[in-house]
């Protein structure tokens, strides 16, 4: 696991380019949880550990920050991403992209003009609060996807799918969407504890969305990926109920369960967003 110019293990971050990025946390994570940000290199080794290479959902995507670190994030506002609250905090500049490898020299990034974490986080992520917000000064043209404002809450044993931009494994690089299909451990503590025997998230993954299929065929998300242990075996999330008054006070013109109609319908409305 890397260490930062003090010799302290990194708990939770994001991967920066060239090398990693770290972030020391408290002692009771320091060994424990992956740096979430990942370096922006152009190794091409795929992401989410026992997952998939994934053109699906433009709505999820990669966030690069201060143009040297990578997480990922979820549209779920027009103008809106979700993503980490570890992500967020200690940048200054963040690019959005629904290109399924973000280093493809067609993909289209959008600059954010403001950023948010919730107050709650205080850079432990294992005490929850882990979720930060991006705002676009325009529209983003993709499908926004729908959070679960409490009509499906996850219970342990529930399949659900995880999707990311981070590494496939704890070393080498990465730059491709990809998703998976996990199992729900544990709802205690007020996380979600993926299973580790399925597919897990890994550097670069914070942000990345937690979610089920409706029966509509749109995903609804059900939690925020925030960390996991150095191996990328396990993977914690914070479930939305809990952080959804933060998302609401900050964000207007939500997706949410119950909305109908567009742009939170998830049909596809113009070119452009396939595209992606």
């Amino acid at each position: 696991m890397p260490a930062d110019s003090g010799g302290r293990t990194a708990a939770c971050g994001r991967i920066r380019y060239p090398r990693l990025f770290a972030i020391a946390l408290t002692a009771l994570l320091s060994a424990a949880a992956w740096p979430a940000r990942a370096a922006a290199d152009g190794g091409g080794v795929p992401d989410i550990v026992n997952g998939a290479l994934s053109t699906t959902w433009p709505g999820i995507g990669a966030i690069i920050i201060d143009a040297n670190s990578q997480c990922t994030g979820e549209l779920i506002a027009p103008q809106w991403v979700l993503t980490a609250a570890h992500c967020v905090v200690g940048g200054s500049s963040f690019q959005f992209t629904s290109a399924n490898n973000y280093l493809d020299p067609n993909a289209v990034f959008f600059a954010a003009d403001a950023s948010y974490a919730d107050p709650a986080y205080n850079g432990d992520p294992s005490q929850g609060g882990d979720v930060g917000l991006l705002h676009f000064p325009s529209p983003i043209p993709a499908m926004p996807l729908r959070l679960n404002d409490g009509s499906g809450a996850p219970h342990t044993g529930d399949t659900v799918a995880i999707m990311g931009y981070g590494l496939e494994s704890p070393s080498g690089n990465n730059s491709s969407k990809r998703i998976g299909y996990a199992t729900i451990a544990s709802t205690s503590g007020g996380l979600l504890e993926i299973d580790p025997g399925g597919a897990n998230g890994c550097f670069g993954d914070s942000g990345g969305a937690l979610f089920t299929i409706g029966a509509d065929g749109f995903p609804l998300i059900l939690g925020v990926m925030s960390f996991g242990d150095q191996n990328c075996t396990f993977t914690f999330a914070d479930p939305i109920p809990g952080v959804l008054a933060f998302i609401e006070s900050g964000a207007s013109g939500l997706c949410l369960a119950s909305t109908a109609g567009p742009p939170c319908d998830g049909v596809f409305t113009s070119a452009f967003e396939l595209a992606f």
